[in-house]
């Protein structure tokens, strides 16, 4: 991993081994450019992580807060192939959906359709949907909760919005 700045770690309980690890960016303590956050997956028990980020920012900058930042991370429990993450850099905030098991991801909430995104929300706050924590519902893989510093808000078909 190329740092050891670790948000989320998320174990599956089907399979013991399996294990996800959620990065935030990381700044060097000797300066220079903030390191990106990102995913990392291990099958056998965290001894060796592979990173699966296809499709999610990978953006390093002088200030963190610029930096791609994953902060909330969540596996369905019903089908570990669908995963979301937060990003929450201060210049690019979206949320991305898996459903192969990370090997590639796509934005399905955003502040601003920079890329004509059908999948975007009018905020309370500048930067967009920052959300530090996500929980998809145990029981049913379509319905993710998750809230940051302004909101809740509750998906019911890949985020078509409900605040709460």
């Amino acid at each position: 991993m190329p740092h050891k700045n670790i948000e989320r770690v998320v174990a599956y309980p089907v399979k013991r081994d399996t294990v996800w690890i959620c990065l935030n960016a990381w700044k060097p303590e000797g300066g220079g450019e903030a390191i990106s956050g990102a995913i990392f997956r291990s099958d056998d028990g965290g001894k060796a992580f592979a990173e699966i980020a296809n499709g999610l920012q990978n953006r390093n900058n002088d200030n963190p807060l610029f930096a791609a930042n994953c902060k909330a991370f969540d596996v369905s429990r019903t089908n570990p192939d669908i995963l979301y993450v937060s990003d929450c850099a201060w210049n690019g905030c979206k949320i991305f959906r898996s459903t192969d098991g990370g090997k590639n991801w796509e934005s399905v909430l955003e502040r601003r359709a920079s890329d004509g995104a059908e999948k975007t929300i009018d905020a309370a706050y500048f930067i967009g949907p920052a959300m530090t924590v996500l929980c998809i519902d145990p029981t049913d893989a379509e319905v993710v909760y998750a809230a940051g510093a302004e909101y809740i808000v509750r998906s019911t078909d890949v985020w078509r919005c409900v605040v709460v």
